[in-house]
This record gives structure tokens, sequence and C-alpha cells, in this order.
């Protein structure tokens, strides 16, 4: 049976990162589920303090929300997130969304630099959506904000809003 819309569990890309704690902050207030964050840390309390400490440094800390966040273990730059087959497969079955927000993000890095985690990484949700029952995968993506003819020769700090390009 199809639970995304309303989904008893969620698997969470980037969720340390400025817009995926928001993304985090929204699921976890929107819906009832348990979320499953892909975090890198030695283990599963370190991962837990990373992405609590994210939250509370944006203020969206809650302390309800601790026993509904998951976090598992691994790097969108290695295959099965450098989880091993069975905690894949268990993962794969116990979830019924994904929301990929997770990347390598830094416009001056070559294409080989951001291939395992961009590329590789979105190629491993993929395989982990078709897993056992298909999953909507909810796919994120900056990289093309800032590059539209909009910004041409123009400098643009962190404090700027994007201009939408009705070419794009």
């Amino acid at each position: 049976t199809s639970h995304w819309q309303q989904p008893r569990a969620v698997f969470l890309t980037g969720s340390t990162g400025f817009l995926g704690v928001y993304l985090l902050a929204a699921l976890l207030r929107q819906t009832a589920a348990t979320v499953h964050c892909l975090v890198r840390a030695e283990d599963a309390a370190a991962g837990r303090v990373r992405i609590q400490q994210q939250m509370q440094f944006y203020q969206l800390w809650q302390e309800a929300f601790a026993p509904r966040i998951v976090p598992v273990i691994g790097d969108l730059a290695l295959p099965r997130f450098g989880l091993d087959e069975v905690n894949f497969s268990e993962l794969a079955a116990s979830i019924d969304v994904i929301y990929h927000n997770g990347a390598l993000v830094n416009a001056m890095y070559p294409y080989a630099r951001l291939r395992a985690s961009n590329v590789g990484g979105t190629v491993e949700v993929l395989k982990l959506a078709g897993m056992h029952h298909t999953k909507p995968v909810n796919f994120v993506s900056t990289l093309a904000v800032f590059f539209s003819d909009v910004y041409v020769d123009q400098i643009v700090l962190e404090s700027d809003y994007a201009t939408v390009d009705a070419g794009l």
C-alpha cells in the first residue's frame, strides 16, 4: 500500500545543510512520519547530535522532534551510501517517500569532484526508491539558481535573493 501522501517513514538526504534543516523541520511539523536522515558521522549518537545542533543553530529544534529523527550514518558518494546490503534493503522496505536534497555544492569544483556525491548519490537514491516497493522521489537541486542569464557579470552574495529567469 502506498503511503506517500501521509508517510509513516521518510528518507531525507542533506538534512544538515541550510535548506535541509528547514525541510526536515517542515516534514516533522507537517507529517507524523519518522524521518530517516542520511548524515555523515562516526555513529548514530554523533549523527543525532549533528542534526540537532544544526536545527538549534537555525532555531528550528523542538525536543518533541527527537524520537522521530533516525540518523542513517552514510555518505552520498558511496555505493548504497556506505550501508551494507542488509541495512540498505531494510531502509528501502521501511520508507514511503524520499526527499533527495543532499549534494556537494561548490560552483568552483570540476564535474569530476562533484560526480560521486551528486550523480552517484542520485543513482543510489533511485535504487533505494525502486527496491521492495516503489517510492516517490522528491528531488531538490539548487545548482541552476545562480547560473542563469540574470546573474551574468554579477557578484552573488549569500544574502542575495534569487531572481527568477523566465528563460529557464
